[in-house]
């Protein structure tokens, strides 16, 4: 994220300075953060795939996320996001065959 630290930062509310600081406070296995939340953003620009983000917020059940310095070049990929106050975070999601 730091070589794209232009085209991150505005997602934070503090922006360069914000990112930079998180990154430097994060420990290995914690990203309980608003780093955290810019990591699918990073994914998908990385991984040049699409992400949806199933979550158990009422108000944004659904949120795509594209991404925006490559092309798509693949199928979606789904993840969750637990949004229980204090215990937020993020799960992988298998696609699975009910037939």
């Amino acid at each position: 994220m730091t070589a794209n630290i232009e085209h991150y930062s505005p997602l934070l509310q503090r922006g360069s300075c914000a990112l930079l600081t998180q990154i430097e406070l994060k420990k290995k296995g914690q990203w309980n953060s608003n780093l955290g939340d810019l990591v699918p953003f990073a994914i998908a620009n990385f991984l040049q795939r699409n992400i949806l983000i199933f979550s158990s917020e009422e108000t944004s059940p659904i949120t795509p996320i594209s991404p925006t310095l490559t092309e798509v070049q693949g199928k979606d990929l789904a993840i969750a996001r637990l949004a229980v106050p204090g215990f937020e975070h993020y799960d992988a999601l298998k696609e699975h065959n009910l037939c």
